[in-house]
């Protein structure tokens, strides 16, 4: 089963200006974007007694300490950036960060931007990280994403994380669903 997406995404992305074709449950059109369930459950509210600036991604189909490297999530990064659409950058995302991405997406074209490496970024599986924010995503969201997170944090393309500022950089969750990483939360800042 496919995410009705028509009805919601599709008047958001034409407002943007952007040209989509979303699939639906009849079939695809040539280039078009399939958000098949399994892959894009809904997102899931917060634990009652938490807040944060987002929604959780749901459990179903998250898999537990999935084996990644470096280059998985310079991989994500880099498809994130290219991205010449909001479908094509929504399919790199759990519907938990949807509303964000498609509030701050920019239609038109895309400035030229620099390429992440490994050096830009620091990855740490949240299952094995101890502190404070890994408790609040416990609490708020559940066992289930801890385990099956890896916090990927990093600054500007081309900026080694070591020399970032952590007041200028980005924490991400991203998680393994049916063989795709998507991220699924995003946070200024620094968070390890």
């Amino acid at each position: 089963m496919t995410v009705m997406l028509a009805v919601v995404l599709l008047p958001l992305l034409t407002g943007c200006g952007a040209a989509a074709s979303v699939a639906h449950s009849g079939g695809s059109a040539p280039n078009s974007v399939s958000f098949p369930e399994n892959i894009y459950p809904p997102a899931r509210p917060l634990a009652s007694g938490t807040s944060a600036e987002q929604n959780c991604a749901s459990p179903a189909g998250v898999v537990a300490h999935p084996a990644a490297s470096v280059t998985t999530f310079v991989r994500l990064l880099n498809e994130q950036l290219d991205a010449a659409s909001l479908p094509g950058l929504l399919v790199h995302m759990d519907q938990a960060v949807w509303p964000n991405a498609i509030t701050s997406w920019a239609p038109g074209p895309r400035l030229p931007r620099g390429r992440y490496v490994a050096a830009d970024i620091q990855v740490v599986p949240l299952w094995a990280h101890r502190g404070a924010f890994t408790q609040f995503i416990n609490n708020a969201c559940g066992h289930a994403l801890v385990d099956g997170s890896w916090m990927v944090s990093y600054c500007s393309p081309g900026t080694r994380f070591a020399l970032c500022d952590p007041g200028v950089s980005t924490s991400s969750l991203v998680l393994q669903r049916s063989g795709t990483w998507l991220t699924w939360y995003q946070s200024a800042g620094y968070l390890g």
